[in-house]
C-alpha cells in the first residue's frame, strides 16, 4: 500500500501504473479498484517458475504503452519529486540510474558508478521502452542476480 501511495499524487493524466499480482491478490485488487483511477491498471499473472517478480514485470511491459519504464516492488517507495525528476531526465531518451536507499543492508546504492553485483537493483533503473527482459528464475545464470542481468542486457540494446 505504501508503494502505491508513494507515487500516486505525482502521476500525470498520460501516465500508467501497472500493478501485477503474483496470482490472486484480492487485497491489492480491492485497493486498486477502490482508488478508481484510470491510470492504475491491475492484472494478475502467476508463474510457478517466477521469483522476484520477474515474470510479472515482463507481463506488464508487454502491455504498457509508456515511453519509459520504472519498476517499483511492493516493499519499495518513491521519494517525493521522483517522477518529476524522471520526466525531466527522460527527455534524453537514455537509460537512467538513480541511487536508492537500500534498507536490508542499511546503505545507499550505488556505491560507485558501476553496473556490477551488489551495486545496482531493478528499482533504481528507469529505461526507455526498448529493453531486455528479466530471465525466468529457472534460466538465470544466477537467479539472485536477475536485476543485474536485466540491466546489462538493456544497456546492450
Amino acid at each position: 500500500m505504501r508503494s502505491l501511495y508513494s507515487g500516486l499524487s505525482d502521476l500525470r493524466d498520460d501516465d500508467e501504473w501497472w500493478i501485477i499480482g503474483d496470482g490472486s491478490q484480492p487485497i491489492a485488487k480491492s485497493l486498486v479498484e477502490s482508488l478508481d483511477d484510470r491510470r492504475l491498471k491491475y492484472l494478475e499473472y502467476a508463474d510457478p517458475n517466477s521469483r522476484y517478480g520477474n515474470a510479472q514485470r515482463n507481463f506488464a511491459m508487454q502491455r504498457a504503452t509508456a515511453d519509459y519504464f520504472l519498476f517499483l516492488d511492493d516493499d519499495d517507495v518513491l521519494l517525493p519529486g521522483a517522477l518529476d525528476c524522471i520526466r525531466q531526465e527522460g527527455q534524453h531518451n537514455v537509460p537512467l540510474m538513480f541511487r536508492m536507499d537500500y534498507r536490508p543492508r542499511r546503505c545507499t546504492l550505488w556505491k560507485t558508478r558501476q553496473v556490477r553485483k551488489s551495486n545496482v537493483g531493478g528499482t533504481m533503473f528507469c529505461v526507455p521502452n526498448i529493453l531486455g527482459k528479466w530471465k525466468p528464475w529457472t534460466l538465470a545464470k544466477n537467479p539472485g542476480l536477475s536485476d543485474l542481468q536485466f540491466i546489462q542486457e538493456t544497456l546492450t540494446l
